[in-house]
């Protein structure tokens, strides 16, 4: 079973803002698909996959990253792993849960939250994750793919391979996590961390759906 993590969670989205670093001199914050996807290295995995190629993604310099995020709303608790766009974050509990499930060399930052009055939040202590992962799979024709969410346009084309190909999936299922090619602020995970991530924090459950 594959389970993907959407672009948004809805509960923590609203009025928020990012804290940037301060930059070097002469360079600008953020860093484009098109500048970091042209250094994107394949990597052969431990067994070949038929008409899959996965790559890693360079380092992240780390003012590209943001220092932390201002929540405006009223925060009770967060949970201990989620994502806002493509920023995904996770509480070290999260972080050691991953590391402990995937070798691959993803980065790891810390970061601060605050409420709206830039107060930091006591006691909470997170990381922004870049997942270095990425998969990009070969097209077929296109079918019907019955999964319990709309898939955007580029899921359109991946996505029923995946699902006509019980061996290209089962292969998929050995990533813990993976993003795919031109698609930043989607996540796939795997059962193992899945279910891994629900036994630290049960709203992880209500974040994702199965495919």
């Amino acid at each position: 079973m594959l389970y993907r993590l959407g672009p948004v969670n809805k509960t923590y989205w609203k009025s928020t803002s990012l804290i940037r670093n301060e930059l070097p001199e002469g360079v600008r914050y953020g860093i484009s698909f098109h500048e970091y996807g042209a250094k994107f290295e394949e990597v052969s995995p431990e067994s070949p996959i038929p008409n899959c190629k996965l790559f890693k993604a360079p380092l992240v310099a780390p003012w590209h990253f943001e220092k932390g995020r201002k929540f405006g709303g009223k925060i009770s608790q967060l949970p201990h792993f989620f994502s806002l766009g493509p920023h995904l974050y996770v509480s070290p509990q999260a972080k050691e849960i991953i590391e402990s499930l995937d070798g691959f060399p993803h980065q790891f930052k810390n970061v601060s939250f605050c409420d709206k009055k830039e107060v930091p939040l006591q006691g909470v202590d997170y990381f922004r994750l870049f997942v270095r992962r990425y998969m990009q799979v070969d097209k077929v024709e296109a079918t019907e793919l019955n999964i319990p969410f709309l898939p955007r346009e580029i899921e359109k084309e991946f996505l029923p391979a995946i699902k006509s190909s019980k061996e290209l999936h089962d292969d998929l299922t050995s990533f813990p996590i993976w993003r795919y090619v031109g698609q930043e602020d989607i996540f796939y995970l795997n059962e193992k961390l899945f279910k891994s991530l629900c036994e630290l924090d049960s709203s992880v459950r209500k974040m994702v759906d199965a495919f």
